[in-house]
């Protein structure tokens, strides 16, 4: 089999031959088709429910409100992403078994801790209501940390059908427990208390008892007495940590547009943007899931040097996302505004045309993370901290000289000028690893 060792633009994963903890021989995985409907269903029926939060809040409560979600959301995510130092798709990717799941387990734990600690310090620079909106949002999205690594073992053995039902469970409680916590106090505080034990219901009751099921059938339970690896953990951080960096800069790039709207326009405009830009954000959701499902094939087909294969696949989902960025834009293009006022309200709808621009963002966004599901599953690893670390550069520049002038407007262009760019350079580094394979 081809190497890819004289590739300066890859990591090689060399297998841990002598302890193989995974059989995939032992679970029934899906087809891509199969797995991907599923994990279809799982992604929209989650994002729809966490839409309709936002929905409620702008409905019920006041664009202030839904400012101080969005910016509770836009505090809380890169840290958490980066702790998440994107185990998920290498656990999910790593088809010679090179680390145990009890290295991706103890190194996320480790990791969310050290999160929390500073989201408790971002959180208390705010007003005492939003820094404890804050905070227990960090604490909430601790839990789904360890959900998604159970997801990643999961999607590991292709049973996207498992993880498509805790996502129903989970936004269904979600929406249930923000409801009734935003009924009991009057505050954003209250629901996101509630959101917060919703999600440490489902990680307790569904995604820990299926997890250990596929661990039951699949591990061969070597090193049993060692929970702690620390050499695995080493090296597991080691290889994890460009891409955790990476994928924190993105969530950092999608978040800083929000910043600028905040401190220059105020919480109001902020819920405008945030409440399209959601939209946006959910038709992301299926690229996503066809993603999820492909990358463990992908992944094989790259560790047995089936290049024809990889592209196949390849080209398939690229053509799949492109299809779809173009049905959004045109949608939002056509029917923008009466959209708008139907979900959010008239004051929504003033903003129609950032609303094309956000969806024009979001089309490019789409063939983006094809690259960049096919750049992890071709262990493409310490190349996506430079790729993103550009596109975080470009999106703080725009955001720097058009938001203050331009509004939502500049937010939106300033978002789609770094899209462009991740989409540009994944395209390069992909392409030109294929090429030095062959």
């Amino acid at each position: 089999m081809d190497r890819t060792d004289s590739n300066p633009l890859s990591v090689t994963m060399t297998p841990a031959k002598a302890d193989i903890s995974f059989s995939r021989a032992e679970v029934t995985a899906l087809s891509i088709k199969r797995a991907a409907a599923w994990n279809g269903f799982g992604d929209a029926f989650y994002a729809v429910c966490q839409w309709g939060i936002l929905v409620m809040l702008a409905r019920m409560g006041t664009p202030e409100m839904v400012g101080q979600f969005a910016l509770a959301y836009a505090i809380t995510a890169p840290v958490v992403i980066f702790a998440n130092l994107g185990l998920r798709p290498l656990q999910s990717t790593d088809a010679r078994d090179q680390f145990q799941f009890k290295d991706y387990l103890a190194l996320r734990l480790a990791s969310i801790a050290l999160a929390l600690l500073t989201i408790v310090v971002l959180a208390f620079q705010y007003r005492i209501d939003t820094a404890l909106t804050i905070f227990v949002l960090g604490v909430g999205k601790c839990f789904e940390a360890i959900s998604d690594l159970f997801y990643g073992l999961l999607q590991k053995h292709e049973r996207m059908d498992l993880i498509a039902i805790s996502l129903f469970l989970k936004g269904l409680t979600s929406v249930a427990g923000f409801v009734v916590g935003f009924i009991l106090l009057g505050t954003v505080l209250g629901g996101v208390v509630g959101l917060a034990m919703a999600w440490l219901f489902i990680l307790i009751a569904y995604d820990i008892p299926k997890g250990t099921q596929i661990l039951s059938r699949t591990s061969r339970n070597r090193h049993a007495d060692q929970i702690w690896r620390p050499n695995q953990m080493r090296a597991l951080c080691v290889l994890a940590l460009p891409l955790g960096v990476g994928t924190m800069l993105l969530s950092l790039n999608a978040n800083v547009p929000r910043y600028f709207i905040e401190r220059y326009w105020g919480d109001g405009a902020l819920g405008h943007f945030a409440g399209m830009a959601y939209i946006a954000l959910a038709t992301g959701m299926v690229v996503n899931s066809l993603g999820q499902a492909m990358s463990p094939r992908l992944s094989q087909y790259w560790a047995r040097g089936s290049l024809g294969a990889f592209r196949t696949l390849f080209v398939k989902f690229a053509v799949l996302a492109g299809l779809w960025g173009l049905v959004g834009v045109g949608v939002a293009f056509m029917a923008g505004s009466p959209l708008l006022t139907f979900l959010y309200g008239t004051d929504y709808a003033t903003h129609s045309d950032t609303f094309v621009w956000l969806m024009g963002a979001a089309a490019v966004s789409h063939l983006a993370s094809v690259y960049g599901f096919s750049m992890t599953a071709a262990r493409i690893i310490s190349s996506q901290f430079v790729q993103f670390a550009c596109v975080t550069a470009v999106g703080i520049i725009g955001a720097i000289g058009l938001v203050p002038g331009h509004g939502l407007n500049g937010a939106a262009w300033a978002f789609g000028s770094s899209l462009l760019v991740q989409l540009l350079m994944g395209a390069f580094y992909l392409h030109y690893t294929l090429s030095r394979r062959n």
